[in-house]
């Protein structure tokens, strides 16, 4: 009798690790797929405002090449201007 209750004890035991193991991997493999979730989702939040930083940059990149064009075109005419007034004065 002794042998058989020490036999089903150490049957037992083993069942009862067993379960442990399964149900500490099952919450270890939990945690993990939660992780790769959030670090998913910080990933997509990451590239979206990535990309709006490059969006921004471009369209400020747009506006200062538009505003050089701008100054270009208005020291061209203040040269010319400035050319003009140069001829006027030479004829005065």
């Amino acid at each position: 009798l002794e042998n058989f209750i020490q036999m089903n004890i150490k049957t037992e035991m083993a069942h009862i690790q067993q379960n442990v193991v399964q149900n500490q991997t099952a919450a270890i493999l939990e945690i993990g797929t939660n992780l790769l979730s959030q670090t998913a989702e910080q990933t997509r939040k990451l590239t979206n405002v990535e990309t709006q930083v490059l969006n921004q940059t471009s369209r400020i990149e747009i506006q200062l090449l538009e505003n050089s064009l701008s100054t270009n075109k208005l020291e061209r005419q203040l040269l010319v201007q400035t050319s003009e007034i140069h001829k006027l004065q030479d004829q005065n």
